[in-house]
């Protein structure tokens, strides 16, 4: 397994087994997360973060106007 941590609270790692490569994106920044991914599926959601994160902020804005 390979690990590297991405920031304080985000880590990256991967493991190797049978049904191919697993990517597991955890975040432990007072509310522990994991999101574990095929390598295909960890590139389809990179490749669509920002995205992901523009309609949370527009979401986000619309709420504070309210």
């Amino acid at each position: 397994m390979a690990q590297v941590d991405i920031s304080e609270d985000f880590s990256l790692s991967s493991t190797v087994c049978d049904e191919g490569e697993i990517v597991e994106l955890a975040f432990s920044g007072g509310t522990e997360v994991l999101l574990s991914f095929t390598r295909r599926g960890f590139e389809q959601f990179r490749e669509q973060w920002a995205e992901v994160l523009a309609k949370a902020d527009a979401r986000f804005e619309e709420y504070s106007k309210e």
